[in-house]
């Protein structure tokens, strides 16, 4: 069994939210954590595998991570689904072993998010089709400026255990220039690799926008999308609530106009793709920095 349903990102746009409130939904089945990320990482070794071997080199950064993208918390083994952690951290990891871990039941339909799905290229997102092709691929889009600094307080928190206001420019700098980083910004270009192998009615682009000024309506939508029952009693009432959503200070204006500066072709092209109220506030955010004066 594989799932129906994909949100591939973006990353910092919405998809904690994304998660909880599809799990929220009678009609569909999530596993009991956000982000597998059975086709961004290629190894086939037991998770539990590479938790104790990389442990050894790295003992902190390796639990942060398990506590963190591995989705290990002992509140949910304590109680939900014993066997399929069994099967999660014991098992090795293949096709067979993703397609083991989604149990719907009668009637409903599965599916999982991992952001780090939008920027996989080519050759795997033809795989995906070939396991799912009927599957159906949620895409949450936010201002690239807004979520690269997001994404930034994220890692620094994560990883270092700091906020963005106790690392050094050049750090922050350093980070929000990594190829990673910037591909995750990179929405026509990640949405045309997938628009190779899924037609548009396969697709759903949200805007971050939306969950930020009518999340009911953003969510009724997307329920829409998948085929399961939107009427308001499967609206839930924490629909508003935002998920993860970290804590941290404004983008400093030299970091902005940075930013501005090096994603502002990429915020011209989403205008051209998508042309609504959402993409023009972009570019007109990233002209109002690129504008201003530079305050010495």
């Amino acid at each position: 069994m594989y799932p129906n349903v994909l949100g591939i990102g973006a990353q910092k746009a919405g998809t904690s939210w994304l998660h909880v409130n599809l799990k929220h939904h009678p009609g569909i089945w999530m596993p009991p954590i956000k982000e597998l990320h059975h086709f961004d990482d290629p190894s086939s070794r037991r998770l539990i595998t590479q938790v104790f071997a990389d442990s050894r080199h790295n003992p902190k950064a390796r639990l942060r991570r398990v506590q963190g993208r591995e989705g290990l918390r002992l509140r949910s083994l304590r109680g939900e689904l014993p066997l399929w952690w069994l099967r999660y951290f014991f098992v090795r990891r293949s096709d067979h072993w993703y397609g083991a871990l989604f149990l719907p039941g009668p009637g409903q339909i599965a599916g999982e998010v991992t952001p780090d799905y939008a920027t996989l290229d080519e050759r795997v997102v033809a795989r995906i089709h070939a396991l799912m092709p009927q599957g159906r691929i949620i895409y949450l889009l936010r201002n690239p400026i807004h979520r690269a600094w997001s994404q930034a307080a994220m890692h620094f928190h994560r990883y270092h255990r700091q906020g963005l206001h106790a690392i050094r420019d050049e750090k922050i700098k350093a980070f929000l220039e990594k190829r990673g980083v910037s591909k995750h910004s990179d929405y026509v270009k990640n949405l045309k690799v997938w628009e190779k192998f899924y037609p548009p009615p396969q697709i759903f682009i949200g805007f971050y926008e939306q969950l930020a000024g009518d999340p009911r309506a953003l969510l009724r939508e997307i329920y829409q999308f998948l085929g399961v029952d939107s009427s308001d009693r499967f609206i839930p009432e924490a629909a508003h609530i935002k998920r993860h959503a970290g804590r941290y200070p404004p983008i400093p204006d030299h970091v902005a106009r940075s930013l501005a500066s090096r994603l502002y072709g990429r915020i011209e092209q989403a205008h051209e793709r998508f042309a609504n109220s959402y993409t023009a506030g972009w570019v007109e955010s990233a002209k109002r920095i690129l504008e201003s004066p530079i305050v010495t």
